[in-house]
């Protein structure tokens, strides 16, 4: 078996190369894999993998937490760290940089590597990013693949959600500041990771001002994976109606906030207007996957009347 050394974040490296490189563990592990045997690649890369999603989630460190979807948060409220709910998402780490926990993050590997299998053409868009971990968690996978045409593009108001404009949503979430992170904290993340490239880019504001600008400035391209975590009925209609139509044959879509009623709400109303049915798969008690076989022909006119009975 190959001697290996375990560095501070993780990564496994032969000691012969370790030994004899100085600069970043990230930076060594992709020097090390090019000298190592290629057999030994796959290995180095799930061992990566692995170490970015226990460190994103804050399961490394065994970071402590929030009650997730408690508005009124106080350390005395934060409860000793509990490895079953870290992994399911279920808790909000006060240091980790995701909330998603590790079975979504797997999920997402799942999804990327298939789609790179087939060669499902499109960038990957997250809407509604909190710290950054999960769109951090895509770049490294494309990454570790060596995925060099494709873009991850994250959409969030980086300042919270926004007060509701609809009877469907409670306006609770805006209240929430523990959800607001603004985007200089994201790209330090990124580039704490050192994933922080031309294939990452930022589109600011609330989603029904800034995915109409992101669908103008997005031209031909294609969407490929589509993670959807903007909890609310309105949220969730703005992303659908903006990005669904540029969604590739054999995207995939990641409902994050499923278990949330208005979130849920939203989708089904969407899927029933558009005379869709997929196939619904879970992936934990909130959240849920699916992927499409065609295009979709958005029903715009719902959407600018939904539009003009939204409150400012």
């Amino acid at each position: 078996m190959m001697r290996c050394i375990f560095f501070l974040l993780g990564i496994l490296l032969p000691i012969s190369c370790a030994e004899n490189y100085r600069g970043t563990h990230l930076q060594a592990a992709v020097q090390c894999s090019r000298r190592t045997k290629s057999s030994d690649a796959p290995d180095l890369r799930e061992i990566y993998l692995w170490t970015l999603k226990n460190s994103l989630t804050g399961m490394l460190l065994q970071t402590p937490s929030y009650q997730a979807y408690v508005s009124a948060m106080n350390t005395a409220d934060m409860p000793v760290y509990n490895e079953s709910v870290r992994s399911v998402g279920r808790d909000w780490p006060l240091y980790g940089l995701t909330m998603v926990g590790i079975k979504r993050l797997d999920n997402l590997q799942k999804l990327i590597t298939t789609i790179l299998a087939n060669n499902v053409a499109g960038d990957f868009v997250e809407c509604g990013v909190w710290r950054g971990g999960s769109s951090i968690f895509m770049r490294g996978v494309l990454k570790a693949y060596n995925s060099l045409d494709r873009v991850i593009h994250l959409v969030d108001s980086f300042d919270g959600l926004p007060p509701a404009s609809t009877p469907e949503d409670e306006d609770i979430w805006s209240q929430v500041n523990f959800l607001k992170v603004p985007q200089d904290t994201v790209e330090d993340g990124f580039s704490r990771y050192h994933l922080l490239d031309n294939q990452v880019q930022f589109h600011k504001g609330f989603f029904r001002h800034s995915l109409p600008r992101f669908r103008k400035n997005f031209g031909d391209r294609k969407i490929a994976l589509l993670r959807m975590d903007g909890d609310m009925y309105e949220s969730t209609m703005d992303i659908l109606f903006n990005l669904a139509d540029v969604l590739a044959p054999g995207a995939c879509i990641v409902v994050d906030d499923w278990v949330i009623e208005a979130c849920q709400k939203a989708m089904k109303e969407f899927f029933d207007m558009h005379n869709m049915r997929p196939e619904i798969i879970p992936i934990d008690n909130d959240a849920v996957y699916f992927c499409l076989d065609e295009s979709i022909d958005l029903k715009m006119a719902w959407y600018e009347q939904f539009n003009k009975k939204r409150s400012p």
